[in-house]
């Protein structure tokens, strides 16, 4: 199975550990995140256009890959999988969806016409996020995940593309979790008030994205998030994450 992410650090963030997850139970998936940091929907059209190579091409969750344009890859291997998403901050404000998402739509679909296009729902930012565009939400995490789901969501009905529920399942494990409430002294999911944690986090999305895009029982899954140093990993938090997310 081939996933193509369009998209910026929270696509970087959800393919992390899904190559891992899905090798551990036995499947081969390769994953390739077109990376640009922030980048919106209004600049990935733009930079279909002008075909610019402004890209860093990772595989397999891993960073620093080669430059390319939006169309070398689409013109590299049948994709059974390819996702769109908008900007973290722009991700609640409908208008900055149109008409870029539909347009990038029909490009993928022109070049890869058998392909599953589906839209990666991102996630609101932690209550004492320092990100400059919190304040277009007032500061407030719960109206910023409501306004970017209706967002995310109609994006979905419009172009009849299933929606992969990032944002849904992180606000989920925020609201239901007494180990992720953050105000009341949980775990933040988040490393840095908007990206998600190197552990906990990341795992949260690979989960997702494995059940929802992969379509694999996360439940009997083994793998174990480590991250980049030698944290050591609280199994229990590993464990409520993956039962919540074979539940959601």
């Amino acid at each position: 199975m081939r996933i193509l992410a369009i998209g910026n650090s929270f696509s970087q963030d959800a393919f992390k550990y899904l190559h891992k997850v899905a090798a551990a139970a036995g499947k081969d998936v390769t994953t390739v995140n077109l990376y640009i940091g922030g980048c919106t929907l209004e600049r990935h059209w733009n930079n279909v256009l002008e075909n610019k190579n402004d890209y860093q091409y990772e595989l397999n969750g891993a960073g620093e890959g080669p430059a390319a344009t939006i169309k070398d890859a689409l013109l590299e291997d049948k994709w059974d999988v390819i996702t769109l998403q908008q900007a973290s901050g722009y991700s609640g404000i409908d208008n900055s969806y149109h008409p870029y998402i539909e347009n990038l739509y029909n490009y993928v679909k022109d070049f890869q016409p058998d392909s599953k296009i589906m839209i990666h729902e991102t996630w609101a930012y932690e209550h004492d996020s320092n990100h400059g565009h919190f304040k277009w939400y007032g500061k407030n995490q719960e109206y910023m995940y409501k306004a970017l789901q209706n967002c995310y969501y109609n994006a979905s009905y419009q172009l009849g593309a299933e929606i992969i529920p990032c944002g849904d399942f992180i606000q989920h494990l925020r609201r239901t979790v007494p180990e992720f409430d953050y105000p009341r002294g949980g775990l933040s999911l988040t490393r840095d008030g908007f990206h998600m944690g190197y552990i906990y986090g990341r795992y949260a999305l690979a989960c997702v994205w494995y059940k929802y895009v992969v379509g694999g029982d996360i439940s009997t899954n083994d793998f174990v998030p480590r991250g980049d140093s030698n944290y050591n990993t609280d199994m229990h938090l590993v464990d409520i994450i993956k039962n919540e997310a074979a539940k959601f």
